[in-house]
């Protein structure tokens, strides 16, 4: 499981650089460079500018990685499930209890 979660997260991680590299010079060429030109993008194309664009995207990035972390939790869950429960319970517990206590410390 684990090499897949590692093959697959690789993977589109090269799929996501060709998209993102294709789509910056797609719209470079339409439009002319971002920088160093007297108009802005958002002017010229109707279309939000960089910096939001990077900011939607980096959040799409963001819930790929908890999808991934997801997996990786179940998973992980699953095998220890399979050598004890009450190892499960205990390491829950012990994450719980730790989440709380930070949480009030936090708060102090």
């Amino acid at each position: 499981m684990s090499a897949l979660y590692s093959f697959v997260r690789k993977l589109l991680g090269i799929n996501w650089r060709l998209w993102l590299t294709g789509h910056f010079l797609d719209d470079t060429f339409k439009t002319g460079p971002i920088t160093g030109s007297t108009t802005t993008r958002a002017s010229t194309t109707g279309s939000a500018d960089l910096a939001g664009y990077l900011v939607v995207h980096r959040d799409q990035l963001d819930s790929s990685r908890l999808f991934f972390s997801l997996v990786q939790l179940i998973s992980f869950i699953g095998i220890l499930w399979s050598i004890s429960i009450t190892l499960v319970l205990v390491l829950v517990a012990y994450a719980a209890i730790g989440t709380v206590v930070t949480m009030f410390f936090a708060r102090n």
